[in-house]
């Protein structure tokens, strides 16, 4: 339902390009969302900066 009310503001002719770019997305929970942050930051470039994860 949530897809369909997002599309519904799209003029008919551009819905098949959306769908195609919502396919072409990766959706994430939030538990991957931060291990694949955690997993790119590295924490030893600069010493002035601190990195807590928030829960």
């Amino acid at each position: 339902m949530r897809i369909q009310r997002f599309l519904d503001q799209f003029p008919e002719r551009l819905v098949v390009p959306m769908l195609d770019k919502l396919e072409a997305l990766t959706f994430l929970t939030r538990a991957d969302l931060g291990e694949r942050l955690a997993g790119t930051l590295n924490f030893d470039t600069v010493e002035s900066v601190n990195v807590a994860p928030l829960i």
